[in-house]
């Protein structure tokens, strides 16, 4: 048993810098994945709040006045303010890009 500890040593010593390295990268590529995670935690707080803050153009009220007439103004404010929480939902459910029909891409502003 003595032999087998000391040859453990013996190999341990040998391959120390090795080991090293190892543990280094993996604590490097440790910290590169939390500063990558905090970065995405920081731009998704940043998409919220602009999602949040948005104010959809009057000119979006008045097409849908036009197109649904029997809408009242406090109705289709209400459908916008759903919208949006359905984008700040799928935003915090998701940190992938949400894909949007064409038609969508008007009423976010993009």
């Amino acid at each position: 048993m003595n032999n087998t500890l000391t040859n453990f040593i013996e190999w341990f010593q040998s391959r120390t810098d090795l080991i090293f390295a190892v543990v280094g990268i993996l604590a490097l590529a440790c910290f590169v994945v939390y500063m990558e995670f905090k970065q995405d935690a920081s731009k998704h707080k940043e998409q919220k709040q602009w999602l949040e803050d948005y104010a959809f153009p009057v000119a979006y009220f008045d097409e849908i006045q036009k197109l649904y007439p029997h809408l009242k103004s406090e109705e289709i404010s209400e459908a916008f303010d759903q919208l949006r929480l359905f984008f700040i939902h799928c935003l915090e459910r998701s940190t992938k890009a949400m894909l949007l029909p064409r038609g969508w891409l008007m009423i976010v502003g993009r």
